[in-house]
């Protein structure tokens, strides 16, 4: 396990978190979504994890509603540095996260990405199927984080994520 800081993001780690998400994704969509999300005021939680001063990883939730109800997260995208990889970090980042979003009124929280990473976290991609979004298929997954969670539904992201139908 690394040794880095998981804290929240503050307002000076803009750049530096821009910078890690060009350098860790081909291209400029998930940096550019990061400050897009910004600027939409639907940032719900942004954490990042930081190693002597240096921010090396970085996860973002966004929230979204299901049936008009704004009481579930988007994560995504969720960032780390190549000399930090395979170090456990990305884990700590979700698993910090996930225990703050119930207090903050979370339910549910939705990530499309590769099941066999985002299984250990609980996420599972037949209760995914239950719900309607724009990315519905097989790397659609969600993870109830309440009793409180709709059974079904439809998820309506934030305007910044329609680049990525």
């Amino acid at each position: 396990m690394s040794a880095a800081i998981i804290r929240e993001e503050k307002p000076g780690d803009a750049a530096a978190i821009q910078k890690l998400h060009r350098a860790e994704f081909s291209g400029n969509a998930e940096a550019d979504l990061v400050e897009e999300m910004r600027g939409s005021g639907k940032v719900l939680l942004s954490l990042v994890a930081e190693d002597g001063g240096k921010i090396v990883g970085h996860i973002l939730y966004s929230k979204i509603a299901v049936d008009g109800v704004e009481n579930a997260a988007a994560l995504g995208p969720i960032a780390i540095d190549d000399g930090h990889q395979k170090r456990g970090l990305g884990s700590q980042l979700i698993e910090e996260a996930h225990r703050r979003l119930p207090a903050m009124g979370t339910v549910i929280v939705f990530v499309l990405g590769d099941p066999a990473y985002y299984r250990r976290f609980g996420f599972s991609a037949q209760q995914a199927t239950a719900f309607h979004t724009p990315y519905d298929g097989p790397y659609m997954q969600s993870v109830k984080l309440s009793r409180g969670a709709p059974p079904s539904g439809t998820v309506v992201y934030p305007s910044p994520f329609a680049k990525f139908n």
